[in-house]
């Protein structure tokens, strides 16, 4: 008797909130075409582009610079756990790490560690970089070649 009375008292409960007993339950979602799914957001303006047997890489400025100079700011990132060369540059640069631990070395010289200040890369050796952690390593080159 108790449990007749409860369970009645509850779906008068819900007929009066504004429930109907027949809206109980799952139900189906409504379906949805392929070809009306809202876009999320835009592509990034200047995507990571993978080099042949390098890392990725990607362009974010280049201009002319002072006397007959180009500056080019390029941002490298290297996967976890990989070594991977970069081709000489075509001037001296910029090494300024933004996210990772690793290091980098040309050729004959022994490997340097990415610290948190920027180091000077020459323009006339391809560079090393190592990476041996289990996350990326990201970092940005200011380039600066004579045209």
């Amino acid at each position: 008797m108790l449990i007749v009375r409860s369970a009645s008292v509850g779906l008068v409960l819900l007929v009066a909130g504004g429930a109907s007993p027949t809206t109980l339950g799952p139900a189906l979602l409504p379906s949805v075409s392929i070809g009306s799914l809202p876009f999320v957001g835009e592509p990034p303006i200047h995507p990571f582009v993978a080099e042949a047997d390098g890392p990725f890489t990607r362009i974010l400025f280049g201009a002319a610079g002072p006397a007959n100079t180009t500056v080019t700011i390029r941002d490298v990132m290297v996967g976890p756990r990989t070594t991977r060369q970069i081709a000489a540059l075509p001037g001296p640069a910029l090494l300024e790490r933004l996210e990772g631990h690793g290091s980098i070395s040309f050729p004959g010289n022994a490997a340097q560690t990415l610290g948190d200040e920027m180091q000077v890369v020459s323009g006339s050796h391809p560079v090393t970089v190592s990476n041996p952690n289990g996350t990326p390593l990201g970092f940005r080159l200011y380039i600066f070649a004579g045209e």
